[in-house]
Formats: C-alpha cells, sequence, structure tokens
C-alpha cells in the first residue's frame, strides 16, 4: 500500500514539474503545429521488451559467434531506429485549431470543436483525450488534401466559463514499438449552464387585461378556431354549418387576449441555496421555451425583459450561469 502511493506521489510530482516546464516553453493559443519543438517520443513496453530481447539475441550471437543471430539483431535494432523516425513523422507537421464548443449544462461533458490537418501526405491512428477525461477519440486518420473537424469531450462539474484542459495528443503507429505525444494548452472557453432542477413553478406571473405582448387564451368572446368535437363539448358551439356540409363534428373556439408577463425572479423560486435556486430558473427558462412562452429574467444587477426565441433564451441561461461569479 505504502509502494503504491508512493509510486502515485512521484508520478504526480513529475508530471506537474513537467506540465510547468511545457507552460514555460509552450504558451496557449487557438492554434498548433506539432514539430519537434513539442513533439516528445519514448518506447513503451512492448517496445522496452523488444530493446530487451534485442539486447539478448546480440550476446549470444557475440558469445556464439553466430552470424546468423547477429544479423537478426542488426536488423531489431535497424527497425528499431526506423520505427522511431516512422512514429515522430506521423505526429509531425499536423496542425490543430480549436474553434469553439459546444452548448452544455453542469455535469455532462461538454464537445470542445476541433480542426486536424497535416502537411503530409498521411497521419494514422491518432489518439485524443483531455487530461482527466476518461472518454476519448480514438483512430483520428488524416489525409493531406482534407481537413477533419472532430469533437472531443471534456467532463463539466460546475456552472460558468470553463476553460479548455490540457489537450493530450498521442500515437503509437506504426509497430507500437514507441509512444509519441504531446499536451497542448488552447485559449479557448465554454459557457457552462446550470444543471436543471425540478422544482414548483415560480409565482412571479403577472396577467393583465390590456398592455403589451398580448396573447390569446381560451374563453371570451372572440371567435378563434375550430376543433375536433369531443364528448361533453356544449352543443351550443357545434359548428352545425360544417356538420350539415359534411365536414364532420367540430367545436367552435373562442378566446380573449391578454397580457401576460412571466418573470424569473430568484426570490420566487424554492431551493435550499443558490445553486439550486439559479438551477431551478434554468430549468423554467426551458420549460417556458418549450411552451412557447414569453418570460423574462430578473436578478440582482440583470434584468431581461419577457421574450422568447433561441437568442432569448441563449441570453438568460447565460445570464444564470455567470450570476454571482467571477469569469
Amino acid at each position: 500500500m505504502n509502494f503504491a502511493f508512493n509510486r502515485q506521489a512521484l508520478f504526480t510530482f513529475f508530471q506537474l514539474r513537467f506540465f510547468r516546464y511545457l507552460d514555460k516553453k509552450h504558451r496557449s493559443r487557438s492554434l498548433h503545429r506539432l514539430n519537434h519543438k513539442n513533439l516528445f517520443i519514448f518506447p513503451t513496453r512492448k517496445g522496452w521488451l523488444f530493446v530487451a530481447v534485442n539486447l539478448v539475441l546480440w550476446l549470444l550471437g557475440t558469445n556464439y559467434q553466430n552470424n546468423l543471430v547477429l544479423a537478426l539483431a542488426f536488423f531489431m535494432a535497424a527497425l528499431f531506429v526506423t520505427c522511431i523516425l516512422q512514429t515522430y513523422a506521423n505526429l509531425s507537421r499536423i496542425q490543430i485549431r480549436c474553434s469553439g464548443a459546444s452548448e452544455c449544462f453542469a455535469g455532462s461533458s461538454v464537445d470542445f470543436l476541433f480542426s486536424f490537418s497535416t502537411s503530409r501526405i498521411a497521419a494514422e491512428n491518432i489518439d485524443l483525450r483531455f487530461k482527466g477525461a476518461e472518454e476519448k477519440y480514438a483512430g483520428l486518420n488524416l489525409d493531406g488534401d482534407e481537413e477533419v473537424q472532430i469533437k472531443i469531450p471534456m467532463p463539466t462539474q460546475r456552472r460558468g466559463w470553463l476553460k479548455a484542459d490540457r489537450l493530450l495528443i498521442e500515437s503509437e503507429y506504426p509497430l507500437g514499438l514507441l509512444r509519441c505525444w504531446t499536451w497542448l494548452r488552447f485559449d479557448t472557453e465554454a459557457l457552462i449552464f446550470p444543471e436543471p432542477f425540478s422544482c414548483l413553478e415560480p409565482k412571479a406571473v403577472n396577467i393583465q387585461e390590456e398592455g403589451e405582448n398580448e396573447r390569446p387564451i381560451k374563453g371570451g368572446e372572440d371567435y378563434s378556431g375550430l376543433h375536433q368535437y369531443h364528448s361533453g363539448d356544449s352543443l351550443k358551439h357545434v359548428a352545425w354549418k360544417v356538420y350539415a356540409r359534411g365536414g364532420g363534428m367540430h367545436t367552435k373556439e373562442f378566446s380573449q387576449s391578454v397580457s401576460r408577463e412571466i418573470w424569473l425572479d430568484l426570490q420566487q423560486v424554492q431551493g435550499a441555496d443558490l445553486e439550486q435556486k439559479i438551477s431551478g430558473l434554468c430549468y423554467w427558462a426551458l420549460e417556458y421555451e418549450r411552451r412557447e412562452e414569453n418570460y423574462g429574467l430578473n436578478l440582482p444587477g440583470t434584468h431581461i425583459p419577457p421574450s422568447r426565441g433561441e437568442g432569448h433564451r441563449f441570453q438568460v441561461l447565460s445570464a444564470l450561469a455567470c450570476f454571482g461569479l467571477e469569469k
């Protein structure tokens, strides 16, 4: 147990030192090009075993003066050196650009969008993942005449602005004897919306007889259309003329226009703490958008008038995501 703990602590110590070295040498940016300045290469376990077998063959061939064994040892050594060059060349001259992130709610994974291209003929079997992420994009293949766009997931835990973590790019192509890799930082951020929390509907709903943003509701004296007759509908409202023409049984609908203003207010939503209240407001913003209702947001220092649509939805969720946080 102590050995395992010390081994993990030692690994963490050297990893932090290594990342500190990378931060000094390579700045965070939106575009990176892979070359000898930011690529590292080291044998894999299979590669170390290959080197050990090669060393044994060389010792046996030298000790017993067996030319066939020596020839095999020299061939394996040449193959290993060639593999070093090919593994490095597979990643070199690749250009990587981070162009944004997808919409995401706290607790799920946000997808960062990357564009990959290479000036070589091809690059094969490239694996990518963010630091600390279990999910990865495996087996990326590139052709020299095209640009490939992929989404790489990164886990999230809380709302607000999330900066892209270090991205690991690695490959063991072609024989798996060596691993070429690099860690890159991108100056791209994603806005993480609050995790929706189902709760009782906020009480801040105002309905007036006249005003702006009028919308029809059932009842009243204004004719608004027909709907299919259902058992229990009043016979006084049956469209008998339509029925006489063979159009079937339909019921007349009447409505009146009222001004309905829905305000999402932090003081009117239930929740054990601030984060739960923010999540509750997020849930009802999505629900009102689904119902095609006009809704506004009222937070300390933030006032968004009632409206609806994708632009309004994004504005409301963004205000909720950033409320009370420093970017």
